[in-house]
Order: C-alpha cells, then structure tokens, then sequence
C-alpha cells in the first residue's frame, strides 16, 4: 500500500476516534435526566444501519484517488469545523440545552465532517455511504 493510502487510513481512523469519543463518554457517564435515553428518539432499526454505514464511510476512506495530504485544503477545513461543531453541540447537551435541532446536529456534524473529507479524498464510496448514513439519521430523527 502506498504512503496516499495510508494517510488516508489514518485520517479515516482519527475522524472515526473523534467523533467517537464523546458518544462513549455519554454511554459510560449518563446525565442525570437525560433526553436521549428517556425518550428514545431513534428506532433502532434506522439508527443501527446509520452507524454502519458511517463506520463504512470511514473505512472506506482509503479508496479515493489520494490527492496530496493537506488539512489547509477548503474540504479539509470545513471537516475540521463540522467535528469542532460536534464537540460545541456536545458542550450544550451537556449543559441541559436539549432539543431535536440539538439532537439532529449531533448526529449531522460527524457525517458531515466524513463527507466532506471523503469529498476532498475523492473517494465515491465513502461520500456514498456519509449521505446514506445522513438520509437514515434524518429519517430516524422525522419518525
């Protein structure tokens, strides 16, 4: 495998890491009165496939036609700012602000930041299965 691809497994991995990390600390120190777990907002039978079909993006990061590795480039960037999103959308959600656009944008941004650095990978497959993984959470979220 060449040095292109690797860079791109790596970056699919840290996008992957960081949109993961917040998710497991939720799971392992719940909130007290919290949203998400009371009302159960997602069926799972959307939200499993939505997972797997981000964890596939990010696989599948690898498969572009690798382009120099930049993060100044203008995808890059705005993958950067969809995860600093999350993590701010998080920081309220935690601080009890707690609504369905809050819901939406937690799940939105990661999916986001895995679009758009599929976009500037050039890799089809991985844009693929982010707007599949969009489209199921949004649905998730309408029903």
């Amino acid at each position: 495998m060449d040095r292109k691809g690797k860079t791109s497994e790596k970056l699919g991995l840290l996008l992957l890491v960081l949109t993961a990390c917040p998710a497991l600390l939720y799971a392992a120190f719940p909130l007290p009165g919290d949203a998400l777990r009371r009302l159960d907002l997602q069926p799972a039978y959307l939200s499993v496939p939505a997972i797997l079909f981000f964890m596939l993006s990010a696989v599948m990061l690898q498969k572009g036609k690798a382009r120099p590795y930049s993060w100044r480039t203008k995808l890059m960037s705005l993958s950067f700012i969809s995860i600093t999103s999350y993590y701010i959308v998080w920081v309220f959600y935690c601080m009890g602000r707690v609504g369905s656009i809050s819901v939406f944008l937690l799940g939105l941004f990661p999916v986001l930041s895995l679009f758009f650095a599929s976009l500037d990978r050039r890799s089809v497959p991985s844009a693929v299965f982010s707007v599949l993984a969009g489209v199921l959470l949004a649905v998730s979220i309408v029903i």
